[in-house]
């Protein structure tokens, strides 16, 4: 097994990270989108992390509604997902291309523990991309 700095397994860090970069929806009737987080490592420990939404070319309550949660993994959990309510709906000021962020971050209860992380894909870019759009095959639809 792979040592880090602190002589460590890899096994023994406890990371937490989304299951993807980009999540892209096609706005229709849709009300939210649901974003999968990932527990590796150490699952025999409990974790607490917030997530938080942050405006980008949509914006804040005009296009979804902003999100500061704090979540909890329990021992032997590995999934957790979570949920960002879109504003509007068909008529909606959603334009091609339009995207916010979701982060995740460590509870500062973890702040010097070497042990537990956020892995490198800690912020999720949520897209709005239309059926019409270029890019019609990388939308992924959440219901």
């Amino acid at each position: 097994m792979r040592s880090d700095a602190y002589g460590e397994n890899e096994k023994e860090i406890l990371t937490i990270e989304f299951a993807a970069k980009t999540y892209a929806f096609d706005h229709g009737d849709q009300e939210r989108i649901r974003l999968k987080i990932m527990r590796r490592g150490c699952l025999r420990k409990t974790a607490l992390f917030r997530c938080c939404t942050l405006s980008g070319t949509a914006k804040k309550n005009e296009h979804f509604l902003p999100k500061l949660e704090t979540l909890f993994f329990n021992r032997n959990e590995t999934e957790k997902f979570v949920t960002v309510d879109l504003m509007g709906g068909p008529a909606s000021p959603w334009s091609a291309h339009d995207s916010f962020q979701v982060r995740l971050e460590l509870d500062s209860s973890h702040a010097d523990d070497p042990r537990t992380q956020v892995g490198k894909c800690c912020t999720a870019k949520v897209t709005f991309e239309p059926a019409n759009s270029e890019n019609k095959d990388s939308v992924i639809n959440f219901k």
